[in-house]
């Protein structure tokens, strides 16, 4: 029996029914990806490739930079969360650092052909986990201790540039298969007037 013969049209009304379910989940996905834009799906000219992460201050994806031939974090944040254009100062604290144990920013900028807005940065992607997923395997005493060491070199670093990063915990310090820790997230860090001190509090 040929399709167009099917009683009451019942294998299309099934395909159709297969292809609204099919198009309501993706729909689902590209919702908690991206925020229902699929836009999104390629931000200026990175490929977005997977949601790996997501936070109170935005998102970050896996992305891919075709110009350079590599991966990124690609963190996107919405202007309209109130933050606007001043968000691109994460980017720029980020860059005055330029240290081992701090999470290498490659680019930054704004996109405005979508709805709200997006700040973008382009930064180093870390295979690995964060520091309490590292912690949740059983680890030595010289283990940890050396992790400590590299990721108070990293905060150091960033108080000798200026910068209070303000928001350090474990979700923020990203150990990396290579064993080397990068201080990430400096969305509430600020920078010290010249010649003011730092302290926490």
């Amino acid at each position: 029996m040929t399709r167009s013969a099917r009683p009451d049209g019942l294998e299309d009304t099934v395909a159709a029914i297969t292809s609204l379910g099919e198009a309501a989940a993706i729909g689902r996905i590209e919702h908690a990806l991206f925020g229902g834009d699929q836009r999104l799906v390629r931000l200026g000219r990175y490929e977005v490739i997977e949601l790996i992460g997501a936070g109170a201050f935005g998102k970050v994806y896996r992305a891919r930079d075709p110009q350079l031939a590599r991966d990124v974090a690609l963190k996107v944040l919405a202007v309209e969360h109130g933050r606007g254009a001043d968000l691109l100062g994460e980017a720029q604290v980020m860059a005055t650092v330029g240290h081992p144990n701090v999470a290498a920013i490659y680019d930054a900028g704004v996109v405005g052909d979508v709805v709200p807005p997006r700040v973008f940065f382009a930064m180093e992607l870390v295979a690995g986990g964060n520091l309490r997923g590292w912690l949740a395997t059983p680890r030595s005493g010289g283990e940890i201790v050396d992790v400590m060491r590299q990721a108070g070199r990293g905060i150091a670093a960033a108080h000798a540039a200026g910068i209070v990063h303000r928001d350090v915990k474990p979700e923020n310090l990203l150990v990396g298969e290579d064993g080397r820790v990068r201080v990430v997230d400096f969305g509430l860090a600020r920078a010290l007037p010249a010649g003011a001190e730092a302290s926490e509090g």
